[in-house]
């Protein structure tokens, strides 16, 4: 089975051979026959066509030119023109392109500057300091890197709120609420404990992701073990590639696939990715990171299937891939924007 990253790869080529000046009939039949092989290169075609048209349109990152560069070519790395605000992130430099990869490279530079700038921008915690640890809170759409003083570190993904108190015998982290990523450093003299409501998640030296919604809480676990204790239920054992679902006084562990864990944790660089996810998910997953919601008025859609990859943040491609896709109609009202079937 194709990868998200393999399909992206293709589509790129596919774009880059349709701008080149040699694009026939014969060449647009055999694109539709390859988009049609599968509903993720459909959509990862249509989304991929949006920025590359615009790439054409704009000038990369609308950062216009230096008197010694030529107009459409990729800024060198100090070139970049940025609000102070991201003055403090660094942008690695483009690779240098050449036609009739010249498009291709300005929508490969402008995805990945994007991604830089959305991270840089969101990479940053309120810190609120109280008797009972420090305190960190990230914004809805945000994600926030956090160094314990102990060597670990947390990640932090949207909407979420931790508190962190490392004494002699304890590292312990409060999630209050959201989600987020440890990467825990070892030190048998003092466990690590993640506390998600009822729930205590204890380990050593391991990665893993704990994610809490009310009393519902779920834990992935990339590396080492941890163990999940609750008042209510016995001590559970996590091992590396698992993924357990805690809810009431019940535990439930399952093995989670390469493409699971990849779905799970692709937050952390800036991206959601869906392969095979039923519509009503993925919205709930897009939500999460805007104030603005996305509703399905249309029950019939919730089961819709989906494959992609897509900032978090940017819900209105999020939503013209639907209506472009699938046909679904989007209706934009003030605080929302309503999902229905086609005519």
């Amino acid at each position: 089975m194709e990868s998200h990253s393999q399909i992206e790869d293709a589509v790129t080529e596919w774009l880059a051979r349709r701008d080149s000046g040699r694009w026939s009939e014969d060449d647009e039949a055999c694109l539709q026959q390859w988009i049609a092989v599968s509903t993720a290169r459909r959509v990862a075609y249509l989304r991929l066509k949006s920025t590359w048209d615009m790439a054409s349109r704009l000038r990369v990152l609308r950062g216009g030119t230096s008197p010694t560069q030529s107009a459409g070519a990729v800024p060198a790395p100090g070139e970049w023109r940025r609000s102070p605000f991201f003055e403090q992130s660094a942008v690695a430099a483009p690779a240098t392109v050449t036609a009739p990869r010249r498009r291709r490279g300005m929508l490969v530079a402008a995805v990945a500057a994007s991604v830089v700038i959305g991270i840089s921008a969101g990479f940053a915690a309120y810190q609120l300091w109280s008797t009972s640890g420090d305190r960190y809170v990230t914004p809805v759409g945000g994600l926030a890197s956090v160094p314990m003083p102990d060597g670990s570190n947390v990640t932090l993904n949207t909407d979420s709120q931790i508190r962190v108190a490392v004494t002699d015998t304890e590292r312990r982290v409060e999630l209050q609420q959201g989600e987020a990523f440890f990467d825990v450093a070892k030190d048998p003299t003092r466990p690590f404990v993640v506390h998600a409501g009822a729930r205590r998640i204890v380990a050593v030296g391991t990665r893993f992701s704990v994610q809490r919604l009310d009393d519902d809480v779920r834990v992935l676990v990339t590396e080492g073990r941890v163990r999940i204790e609750g008042e209510a239920s016995s001590p559970v054992l996590i091992a590396a590639g698992s993924v357990a679902r805690a809810a009431g006084s019940a535990v439930v562990v399952r093995k989670a696939l390469p493409p699971q864990v990849d779905e799970l944790l692709s937050w952390r660089e800036g991206y959601l990715r869906f392969h095979e996810t039923s519509l009503a998910d993925a919205v709930a997953q897009m939500n999460r990171y805007n104030t603005r919601k996305i509703v399905i008025e249309d029950p019939g859609l919730a089961a819709i299937r989906i494959s992609g990859t897509f900032r978090p943040t940017q819900y209105e491609a999020f939503v013209r891939v639907l209506q472009d896709g699938f046909s679904i109609q989007a209706r934009n009202e003030s605080e929302r924007i309503a999902l229905t079937g086609g005519p």
